[in-house]
């Protein structure tokens, strides 16, 4: 499911990057980046990043030293039924989305570089990261489709950022790329940036096929949150055809005919057994009297003339 979510931001942003001027050109956005850091080249940190040309984001006013932006894609579990009982909605799927981008953070794998025997731990690694002037932005997506603030903040927002939560003494470097995300040093704004550029140089077109995403903004959000829709819809039909059915073996529960399948000579049957009347019809129960003199009397052309005859006593 996050690489569906990978794959369709990073198709989108593709795009946009180059129109908020941050690339050159569609290729300096892609997927699972090598060589991020030097002492573990296989590492692969970034799920999708997105290489930085400093000439024409020179011109920018969100402009950015940073040579990589990589971005860290996961879809959170739903809130536990303690949680649901302990904090208001929007108070937990904010915290969720806030724990997520802590957990993007403290990685729990590190890295190691086959042709030294030389291995890091996580946070050395996220050291790394820092000191050769990129950044890592967590993608967390929560089970509804809602995405966290560093992700907004990208894409939308401005110098605003949420506050960096404390780290544990072993997570030194952790805390430094968390506070690094929030920071003015990564680009912020992108799609507000491609709005710009965009009615500047093309103020006569829409960006889109149509008028309904005739911007950049539009368009962009459009594209990634139909990306994360169809990623948990593809989830939710894959988890419902690996169900379990009953078997067909299984000895199905025996039901008695009803009244209203049953023949007028069936009920005429039953009509002369008397203790057996309770049987015919497991739903309702009839004033079998009336019914019979219906019954041999008018025939069935005058059993809709004589209803008011039948009395329904509904168990």
């Amino acid at each position: 499911m996050s690489n569906a979510i990978r794959d369709g931001t990073c198709k989108a942003m593709k795009r946009i990057c180059v129109t908020a001027q941050y690339c050159n050109s569609g290729d300096a956005v892609d997927t699972e980046k090598k060589g991020v850091v030097k002492t573990a080249p296989l590492s692969r940190p970034f799920d999708w990043f997105m290489d930085v040309n400093h000439v024409t984001a020179a011109t920018l006013r969100q402009g950015t030293a940073l040579s990589t932006v990589g971005f860290d894609v996961i879809v959170i579990s739903p809130p536990s039924p303690s949680d649901l009982l302990q904090y208001a909605p929007l108070e937990n799927t904010t915290r969720l989305l806030r724990n997520g981008e802590k957990g993007k953070f403290m990685r729990v794998k590190g890295g190691t570089n086959k042709l030294t025997g030389h291995t890091i731990s996580p946070d050395q690694l996220m050291g790394a990261i820092v000191d050769s002037h990129q950044a890592l932005i967590p993608q967390v997506v929560d089970p509804w489709g809602k995405w966290n603030e560093l992700f907004e903040r990208t894409l939308i927002g401005d110098r605003a950022a949420p506050p960096v939560p404390s780290y544990p003494a072993l997570r030194r470097n952790a805390q430094r790329m968390h506070e690094l995300a929030c920071s003015t040093r990564v680009p912020f704004g992108l799609l507000n940036s491609a709005n710009k550029n965009w009615k500047t140089s093309h103020s006569d077109l829409w960006y889109g096929d149509s008028y309904l995403a005739a911007d950049p903004k539009t368009w962009a959000l459009q594209q990634i949150g139909l990306t994360i829709t169809t990623a948990l819809t593809a989830h939710l039909i894959a988890g419902h055809d690996k169900l379990t059915l009953p078997s067909a073996t299984a000895k199905q529960r025996q039901t008695k005919p009803l009244l209203c399948e049953m023949g007028a000579s069936d009920i005429l049957v039953g009509l002369s057994q008397g203790s057996r009347l309770a049987e015919l019809s497991p739903v309702s129960r009839f004033d079998f009297t009336s019914l019979s003199s219906v019954l041999t009397s008018g025939g069935a052309e005058n059993a809709s003339t004589s209803s008011d005859s039948l009395s329904v006593d509904r168990l």
